[in-house]
């Protein structure tokens, strides 16, 4: 099952798809539904191509990449915040998924803008039904 949801901003796209197999990754201990969370730059086959520990602006673009567990068959609201190393609000996204089994990936993508976007350590927030269920912080420089 794929989605692809637009968020308010224009360089923002959200996806959800069926979890197969994923790679062991460092998760934020703020929310048991997430098993792993990973900084990528792009995805092959609906998996990470590598893992960010930084990103430049001059990249292009950054994904934050989700392995969710545990689920219920239900639908779930998700909303994204990515924040800028200026605090400043650069993209929002809201979708539904229903999971067909316990476990779903998704990925919020943003598209740099290095004429506007400020360097710095950037804040990508994810609220499940409306409880801030993960944060993750990556610096991003020119």
């Amino acid at each position: 099952m794929n989605s692809s949801v637009s968020g308010f901003f224009r360089n923002l796209s959200v996806v959800a798809v069926c979890v197969c197999g994923l790679l062991p990754l460092q998760l934020n201990a703020s929310s048991q539904l997430i098993e792993n969370s990973v900084f990528t730059s792009q995805l092959i086959d609906a998996e990470p191509a590598d893992i960010l520990d930084a990103a430049y602006l001059s990249a292009g673009n950054i994904f934050i990449y989700l392995k969710w567990q545990d689920l219920e068959s239900r639908l779930y609201d998700v909303e994204n915040f990515i924040y800028d190393g200026e605090n400043r609000l650069v993209g929002h996204s809201t979708y539904g998924f229903k999971p067909s089994n316990a476990r779903w990936r998704s990925w919020t993508k943003y598209q740099f803008r290095s004429n506007i976007d400020s360097p710095g350590d950037w804040r990508f927030v994810v609220k499940l039904d409306g409880e801030k269920i993960l944060e993750r912080t990556i610096y991003v420089s020119h």
